[in-house]
C-alpha cells in the first residue's frame, strides 16, 4: 500500500509539472506565431497531457473505491467474527449463513397485521429505492443486531457490485465512552467521523470534506445498533444534528421499553418508519431449532461443548418434543436469544431442562458456561467459578450505579481485587475478559456480550446488597429507576431465596423504606431531582416488600402488612400509595385493599388521574410522568390490558384492568376513537368473554365487569353492529353468572 502511495504521489507530481509547461506553452502562443509543425506538436502534448490527467484520476478513483471496499470488508470480518451470545462454538458469521439465519415475524408499529415475509428485503429496498430511515423494536434477546448485521452485509455485496450505497454499522456501546469525553459541543457527524477515523478499527478512509460530500449526496447508509444503550448526551447529540445527516437513510435499533421512554416523539421517531419485530410461533422455532442442530451437526469442530452431535434429526424432535410438553420453557424459546440458550443446556445436559422462568434459564446458562470455560483454562486460570461469579455481579453493580455498559480493563481488576485475589492485568484479562460473557469494544474497553446477561449480574447484585443488609447502597440503588429488563429477573431471584434469606431482604427494605421517609422529612428535597429520587425509593421499596408477603413466616409477614399499610395511611404521594395497594391486593391478597381503591376511583379525580398515569407510563404510552396527562397515545397500555383479560395469572388484577379501561380509554373521547377504529375494543369483548365469563369467581370483578358494559351500552351510537352484537352476548352471559351466584346486575 506504501509503493502505491509513493507511486501516486509521483504521478501526481509529474500531472502538476505538465500543467505548468502547458500553462506556460500556452501563454506564448498567444505572444509569437508558431509554424504549422510546432503548432501540431504542441497540440499532441496537450492531448496527451489530458489523457494522462484523466488516467491520474481514474486511477485516485479507483484507489479511494478500492479503500472502501477493502474497509468494509474489514468491518463485516469484525462484526461476525465475535462469539454469538447463546450457543458456545457459533459466531456472528455462523448465524449470518443463509442456511442458519431465520427471518422473524413482524409488523409496523401499532397495525395489526403480522408478516412472516423477509424483513431483511423489506427494509433494504425502502433504503436503497425510496430513502426511507427504520427504527426496529423489540424486547431483549429477539434478534435486533444480528438482522442488523445481516442488513449490513447484503448492503456491502451490493457496493461491491454498483458502488452507490456506502453501509456503515455503528455499535451505540462502543462509541458511548468516546462521545462523552469529546463531545464539547461539536455535531454529531462530526463526533462520528472523528471516532471512525481515530478510535474505529479498521480506520475509516475517507477524510471529513468527503464523508461530509456522500452525506450531502445521501450516499451513506447509516446503521446504529443499540440506541438503548445510548447515554443522554448521545441521544441529545443525534436528535439535534439528525437533519445534518442530509438525506441518508438510517437504520437504528432499540428495546422497545426505552424507545417508548427516550425516544418517542423526538427527532428521530418523527423521520423513522417503526418495526417490531414478534416473538416467534411454533413452526418458526421448529426452523430454528433445525437450522442451528443440523448446522452444529456439519460443523464437528464447532460443535457446542466439544460433544459431537449424533443423529440431528432425532435430537431436533426429541427437543420439540420437550417444548411442546414443557409450556414455561416453549414461552422461553420464542425469544431467539433464550432458544439459543435452550438449545445449548440441551446439547450439554437435557436432564435438566424442566419447567424453567427466565432466572432459572439464564442461571444455569452462565453456570455452564463459567463451569467449562474454567476447566478449560485449568491451567493457566487464577479465579475459580465462584469468584468469576461474584466479580460479574459486582460489576455489573458498578456499571448500574454509573449508568454505562462499558468498562475498562482497570476498573475490572480493582473489583477483582476486593476478593482478596492478587491478579495482573494480563490475567485479569484472560480470565475475565477473553470470556463468552464478556467482549472488547475497542483497545480498552470491555461490555457483557450481551445486555440481558448486564441485566441478570445486576438483578444478582441488587439481591445480595439487601440479603448482607447494606442499607445505606440499598438505599441508593432503590432511588435509581429498575427497569422491567431487570425486574424480569429481580422478582424470581427474590422468590428463590432461602426463608431466613427472604426474611433478611423484607427487613433491609422496610429500614430502607422508613430512612427514605426520614430523609424526605429532615432534608425537605426541594429540587426535582431529589424529589423524583424520593418517590422513586419509596414506590419500589413498597413494591419490593409486597412481593416477598407470601413468601414471608407468619409473624414477619403481618409485621410487613402492618407496616405497609401504616404507610399507606400516612403516606400523601398518590403515586406511591397506588403501588401500597397493588402490592397489597396483587400479593397479600388483601381484596378489602382493593375494593376500598375502586371505590376511591370512582370518587376521587386525582386518584383515577394517577392510576391512568400509571398505566400509560408503565406501559409506554405515556413519559415521565405518573399523571395522565390527556393525550391520545394508548395502544400500548390497551394491548396489554387484552393480554391481562386473555391470561388467567393476572386474575387478580382484572377489576382494576376494568375500571382502567373505562375509565381512562373510553371516557376520553380521543381514546374512544381510536380503540373502536383500531378493532381493540372488540377484540377486548372477546378476551372478556372467553376468560372472564368462565373464570370469573368475586364480586369485585362482576361488579366491574357490569359497570363497563353498561358505559359501552350508553355508546351504541358510536358502536358498529358487531360489537354491539358481542355486548349484547356478553350481558346474557353476565345475567347467568348472576343468577348462578346470587349476584344484583
Amino acid at each position: 500500500m506504501s509503493r502505491r502511495k509513493e507511486l501516486l504521489s509521483t504521478l501526481s507530481d509529474i500531472s502538476q509539472i505538465l500543467t505548468f509547461i502547458l500553462t506556460v506553452s500556452s501563454i506564448y502562443i498567444l505572444k509569437i506565431k508558431l509554424s504549422r509543425y510546432m503548432f501540431n506538436l504542441f497540440m499532441y502534448i496537450l492531448l496527451i497531457s489530458i489523457l494522462f490527467l484523466f488516467c491520474i484520476y481514474v486511477i485516485r478513483l479507483s484507489m479511494k473505491k478500492h479503500k472502501l471496499s477493502s474497509y468494509l470488508n474489514l468491518m463485516l470480518n469484525n462484526l461476525t467474527k465475535t462469539q454469538v451470545p447463546g450457543i458456545l462454538g457459533l459466531t456472528v458469521g455462523d448465524i449470518l449463513k443463509d442456511e442458519v439465519f431465520v427471518d422473524l415475524p413482524w409488523k409496523f408499529l401499532n397495525k395489526k397485521e403480522i408478516r412472516h415475509d423477509s424483513l431483511v428485503l423489506v427494509i433494504i429496498d425502502g433504503m436503497t429505492m425510496k430513502n426511507k430511515s427504520y427504527l426496529v423494536l423489540s424486547n431483549p434477546g429477539q434478534g435486533k443486531s444480528i438482522l442488523l448485521k445481516k442488513i449490513f452485509s447484503k448492503v456491502k455485496d451490493q457496493y461491491k457490485k454498483n458502488r452507490e450505497f456506502i453501509p456503515l454499522f455503528i455499535e451505540i456501546r462502543k462509541i458511548s465512552s468516546f462521545f462523552e469525553k469529546h463531545n464539547n459541543g461539536k455535531s454529531f457527524k462530526t463526533l462520528l467521523w472523528k471516532y471512525l477515523t481515530e478510535e474505529e478499527i479498521p480506520k475509516f478512509p475517507l477524510s471529513y470534506k468527503e464523508f461530509e460530500n456522500r452525506i450531502n449526496k445521501g450516499k451513506i447508509i447509516f446503521i446504529l445498533d443499540g440506541l438503548d444503550e445510548a447515554p443522554p448526551s448521545l441521544l441529545t447529540s443525534l436528535n439535534k444534528d439528525i437533519e445534518a445527516l442530509g438525506h441518508c437513510p438510517l437504520l437504528i435499533s432499540c428495546r422497545k421499553n426505552e424507545y417508548q421512554l427516550y425516544v418517542k416523539n423526538s427527532e428521530l421517531d418523527q423521520i423513522t418508519e417503526k418495526i417490531e419485530i414478534l416473538p416467534m410461533d411454533y413452526e418458526k422455532i421448529e426452523t430454528f431449532v433445525s437450522n442451528y442442530i443440523k448446522y452444529l451437526y456439519n460443523l464437528p469442530e464447532k460443535n457446542t461443548m466439544d460433544k459431537k452431535i449424533n443423529e440431528p434429526a432425532g435430537i431436533i424432535s426429541d427437543f420439540m418434543d420437550m417444548l411442546k410438553n414443557d409450556k414455561a420453557i416453549l414461552e422461553l424459546a420464542k425469544y431467539p436469544l433464550l432458544l439459543s440458550m435452550t438449545i445449548h443446556l440441551y446439547l450439554s445436559e437435557p436432564q435438566r431442562l424442566k419447567h424453567w422462568n427466565i432466572y432459572q434459564l439464564y442461571f444455569h446458562y452462565v453456570t455452564n458456561i463459567i463451569a467449562y470455560e474454567t476447566n478449560k483454562k485449568q491451567k493457566h486460570a487464577k479465579l475459580d467459578i465462584d469468584t468469576k461469579q461474584k466479580i460479574l455481579t459486582d460489576l455489573a453493580g458498578f456499571l448500574f450505579k454509573q449508568n454505562r455498559t462499558y468498562f475498562t480493563i482497570d476498573e475490572l481488576k480493582e473489583i477483582t481485587n476486593r476478593f482478596g485475589v492478587d491478579v495482573s492485568l494480563k490475567d485479569v484479562k484472560y480470565n475475565i475478559c477473553n470470556h463468552s460473557l464478556i467482549r472488547s469494544q475497542g483497545e480498552h474497553e470491555y461490555s457483557f456480550i450481551h445486555t440481558s446477561f448486564q441485566d441478570y449480574y445486576t438483578a444478582k447484585y441488587i439481591v445480595k446488597v439487601l440479603e448482607y443488609e447494606k442499607i445505606k447502597e440499598g438505599t441508593e440503588i432503590l432511588k435509581i429507576h429498575i427497569s422491567s429488563d431487570i425486574e424480569r429477573f429481580l422478582k424470581y431471584m427474590l422468590k428463590s431465596l432461602q426463608k431466613n434469606a427472604i426474611e433478611k431482604v423484607a427487613l433491609s427494605l422496610k429500614t430502607i423504606y422508613n430512612k427514605i421517609d426520614l430523609e424526605s422529612i429532615n432534608n425537605n428535597p426541594k429540587t426535582k431531582r431529589e424529589i423524583s429520587e424520593i418517590i422513586m425509593g419509596k414506590q419500589q421499596t413498597a413494591h419490593y416488600l409486597a412481593i416477598l408477603i407470601p413468601y414471608l413466616s407468619e409473624d414477619i409477614k403481618e409485621d410487613i402488612e402492618n407496616f405497609l399499610i401504616g404507610k399507606l395511611r400516612t403516606e400523601t404521594n398518590k403515586f406511591i400509595t397506588r403501588g401500597i395497594r397493588v402490592g397489597l391486593f396483587r400479593h397479600a391478597n388483601r381484596k378489602d385493599i382493593l375494593k376500598e381503591y375502586l371505590r376511591l376511583l370512582e370518587k376521587d379525580w386525582e386518584e383515577r388521574e394517577v392510576n391512568c398515569g400509571y398505566y400509560l407510563m408503565y406501559y409506554g404510552d405515556q413519559v415521565r410522568s405518573y399523571i395522565d396527562l390527556g393525550k391520545k397515545d394508548c395502544e400500548n397500555t390497551v394491548r396489554n390490558i387484552i393480554r391481562h383479560f386473555l391470561s388467567i395469572n393476572h386474575k387478580a388484577g382484572w377489576p382494576l384492568d376494568l375500571i382502567t379501561f373505562r375509565q381512562c380509554i373510553l371516557q376520553n373521547e380521543e381514546r374512544r376513537r381510536l380503540v373502536i377504529s383500531k378493532g381493540y375494543l372488540l377484540e377486548a369483548l372477546y378476551a372478556i368473554q372467553k376468560n372472564l365469563l368462565e373464570y370469573m369467581d368475586d364480586e369485585l370483578t362482576y361488579n366491574q365487569l357490569v359497570k363497563f358494559i353498561n358505559f359501552l351500552i350508553s355508546l351504541k351510537d358510536e358502536l358498529e353492529p358487531e360489537t354491539l352484537s358481542k355486548i349484547e352476548d356478553i350481558k346474557r352471559e353476565i345475567e347467568k353468572w348472576r343468577s348462578k351466584n346470587g349476584q344484583v346486575y
